[in-house]
């Protein structure tokens, strides 16, 4: 056989914490992205704002995760409290990769957001 399929664990040579704490990262990001886009589609209705506003207001609340990264914190601290630093230490992981992940992509989807409405007077993306 010429050629060998590779996991992502292999490519990147990851343990299987690293990659529990990635694929529920992952999870996380997207199910916490498309959440922000439907309630603040549903606010901004609500609020009887124009549709091109409410199309777009979610995409400028992506990266807005760094009470996620404080939580973390407060929970590993009291995991390890109650002598449960495994758990801790993967609620601590997983909201460290996660703030870091919507802080790339958070950016740029607010940056394609503005464009959208005609906020952003640099056209390119």
């Amino acid at each position: 056989m010429l050629f060998k399929s590779f996991t992502i664990t292999e490519v990147i040579n990851l343990s299987s914490w690293q990659t529990e704490v990635l694929y529920v990262a992952l999870i996380y990001v997207i199910v916490r992205g498309i959440a922000k886009v439907i309630t603040s589609m549903i606010g901004a209705r609500l609020a009887h704002m124009p549709p091109y506003i409410s199309a777009n207001v979610g995409l400028t609340l992506q990266s807005q995760g760094g009470v996620a990264l404080g939580i973390a914190f407060i929970a590993f601290e009291r995991f390890v409290s109650l002598a449960h630093e495994t758990l801790g230490l993967f609620i601590l992981d997983t909201l460290a990769l996660t703030t870091v992940l919507t802080a790339f992509v958070g950016v740029t989807t607010a940056k394609i957001a503005f464009t959208r409405v005609g906020e952003n007077n640099n056209t390119s993306l």
